[in-house]
């Protein structure tokens, strides 16, 4: 008795589970495409755009930023170097500057660049934020970054932190 009642038990509870992963017309499932368990986005159709909100006011600064992203893209790293603070260029020289530019690039295009809000920080100083679209071979992505400007006597002028390198004596002793 005690075996029929533990044989109805797992019967009862196998039953459902098995009958759970049956299709009703199984000769649905062989002419059934296979669907992706996730939808592949199209960066530049799926995803809503995002219009700049930029007053009047900082007008100027977004024409220059236009202009030195443009010579990024372009590689024309002279023009790019010009909009450069006088700080910077100071202690980085064009070549050094050249360097810089082409030893962080990885095969990366950039296709656009866009600003799409400006943050006052200082009196002189502003934080634009943009998108920025690479491509890689085949991938590509969009990228939201921040970007720091400078107002100076010739105009707007790109901020850039000036990082101090470690030498390899510091290591070795």
């Amino acid at each position: 008795m005690k075996k029929l009642i533990c044989l109805l038990a797992i019967s009862a509870l196998i039953i459902p589970f098995a009958a759970y992963g049956i299709e009703a017309d199984p000769g649905k499932s062989i002419d059934r495409p296979a669907t992706p368990s996730f939808k592949k986005l199209n960066i530049k159709t799926d995803v809503p755009e995002v219009k700049p909100n930029i007053p009047d006011e900082y007008k100027p600064v977004i024409e220059t930023y236009d202009k030195y992203w443009n010579f990024i893209k372009e590689n024309d790293l002279d023009s790019a170097y010009l909009l450069e603070t006088d700080d910077y260029k100071e202690v980085v020289s064009l070549r050094e500057y050249k360097g810089l530019q082409k030893r962080g690039k990885v095969p990366v295009n950039i296709k656009a660049v866009r600003a799409l809000e400006v943050t006052q920080k200082g009196e002189k100083e502003v934080i634009v934020k943009g998108t920025m679209w690479l491509k890689a071979a085949q991938i590509e992505t969009l990228k939201v970054f921040y970007d720091r400007w400078v107002k100076s006597g010739e105009g707007w002028r790109h901020l850039r932190e000036i990082e101090e390198h470690e030498t390899s004596e510091k290591g070795n002793s």
